[in-house]
């Protein structure tokens, strides 16, 4: 007679094939005892069938190396581009300039191909997401294409955000210039 562990037991009901191994994970004792009762092993005669069978994960292909070093380099540079920007004193003859490039900044985040699978949505930081309907994704073509194994998407990606951000750092340098 097998006895249950923590982690697989065997059936040879209907609903499974003999023999295969049903996963179950962080079982209590309590639930194992249940599982032994309602599986027919030991002494019982009650038996509950599987609806269905479940099996141990497989084993996935390795990740490949993903490249973040331009995306990061795109991050510091923002990070020390935006310490130096200071709107408190810009002269009253600038305003209606740097009021113009700040209404602006926003659009520089976009890209003009859009996100993969949907081109018409051209925000490259955060956008609703494939699967999930209005839920917000940051970084939805980075994101979306890791979270499909899609690793040269994902890589492609990372070139085309970081490669927007620089492009909104030299924006931000014009706004930092036009409020001198």
């Amino acid at each position: 007679m097998k006895q249950l562990t923590d982690k697989t037991w065997t059936t040879g009901t209907k609903n499974c094939l003999k023999d295969h191994t049903i996963w179950v994970p962080k079982a209590t004792s309590k639930q194992l005892n249940l599982l032994q009762i309602n599986s027919g092993v030991g002494d019982t005669k009650l038996k509950l069938k599987p609806i269905m069978c479940f099996f141990p994960p497989q084993k996935k292909d390795e990740i490949p190396f993903l490249d973040f070093s331009p995306l990061q380099n795109a991050v510091a540079k923002l990070e020390k581009i935006s310490m130096n920007i200071d709107l408190n004193n810009v002269p009253s003859e600038k305003i209606p300039e740097v009021n113009r490039l700040l209404a602006q900044a926003e659009q520089q985040l976009t890209n003009p191909e859009g996100l993969p699978g949907r081109g018409w949505y051209k925000h490259s930081i955060y956008a609703p997401g494939f699967y999930t309907g209005y839920g917000v994704k940051t970084l939805p073509g980075i994101r979306e294409g890791i979270e499909q194994e899609n690793w040269e998407q994902a890589g492609e990606q990372i070139k085309k955000v970081a490669s927007t951000l620089i492009n909104y750092c030299s924006h931000l340098e014009k706004i930092i210039e036009a409020s001198k």
